[in-house]
């Protein structure tokens, strides 16, 4: 039992990593597991001591009650998989450890960190310090990070190279671009 059984413990454990996210889920196989090592130990003797026609319901209960919260940790976790999915479970987010101030010697790169420290909305991922530059305006949705170009509201596969205004399309890149600087605000919120 002891050679079957390691690689069945190193399958317990690695489903448990899996689910942990999923608290419900989680608690069940715990007492799933439980249970199978009661009907375990019922089953070698390792229990209390009673007439022989009652020790095989002593040894079947808990093995009965282990197949259902099993089963029952199964459905839960497809259930938030599947909410997980949809979006519907809310994230729960780990305090991350306070990193350590960067200090700078140029000082317009010491007004752009400040800047940049104080809306994290305008900051943008890649972009190196030296290149931040301070914002005229608020950001708008409807606009290019730079201000330059609006966003258009639907994009026609037939339609001409130049639109109707005189501005030319945007690039798939270029939209590409712009759905990540708009996902990014919206985590920022």
């Amino acid at each position: 039992m002891a050679v079957a059984g390691l690689p069945l413990a190193w399958v317990f454990v690695r489903v448990l990593l899996d689910i942990r996210e999923c608290r419900i889920a989680a608690a069940l196989l715990a007492a799933a597991a439980v249970c199978y090592g009661g009907s375990l130990a019922s089953f070698l003797g390792y229990g209390p001591a009673v007439e022989a026609q009652i020790r095989p319901i002593i040894t079947a209960a808990p093995l009965l009650l282990a197949h259902w919260l099993l089963f029952t940790a199964i459905v839960a976790n497809a259930r938030f998989v599947v909410l997980d999915a949809q979006g519907l479970v809310a994230v729960r987010r780990r305090p991350k450890a306070k990193r350590p101030e960067i200090t700078v010697k140029h000082p317009a790169v010491k007004s752009a960190q400040s800047t940049a420290a104080s809306s994290s909305a305008n900051a943008t991922v890649g972009i190196s310090r030296e290149s931040v530059q301070t914002v005229k305006t608020p950001a708008d949705s409807s606009r290019w990070v730079d201000g330059s170009r609006f966003e258009r509201e639907r994009y026609d596969a037939g339609e001409d190279e130049e639109s109707s205004d005189g501005e030319r399309r945007l690039s798939k890149s270029d939209r590409k671009k712009l759905r990540k600087i708009k996902t990014q605000g919206r985590a920022a919120r």
